[in-house]
């Protein structure tokens, strides 16, 4: 189970990075531009540190954390890319949406998810 784990993870910065310089590209383009985040948040931080503490339970505490983000996630994304008003950010929401949804699926099948 720690290899799927591990390979999930994998995927996930590889996806993540990919996403974000996307996100980056669009953030530029809208009207008035938008600084994209690079710092994490209240919430991503106490995530990662209910990971450090997870001690044996850590893939059943990942696979939950993922299901929860990739459905928050995917929330946002359809929201915005249906009723958003940035046509760059439209289009960045639409196309991340399809990604997102195979992520969940994936998330739901990590032991412990």
């Amino acid at each position: 189970t720690l290899k799927v784990t591990r390979d999930f993870a994998a995927m996930m910065i590889k996806d993540h990075t990919a996403s974000t310089n996307k996100l980056k590209h669009a953030a530029q383009k809208a009207q008035p531009p938008i600084a994209v985040a690079a710092a994490m948040d209240a919430e991503q931080l106490s995530q990662l540190n209910e990971l450090k503490q997870a001690g044996k339970n850590f893939d059943a505490v990942y696979a939950r954390q993922q299901v929860a983000a990739h459905d928050k996630a995917l929330r946002v994304l359809r929201s915005y890319a249906q009723f958003g008003t940035d046509p760059s950010l439209r289009t960045f929401a639409s196309e991340a949406v399809t990604v997102v949804e195979q992520r969940a699926t994936q998330a739901r099948k990590l032991p412990g998810g």
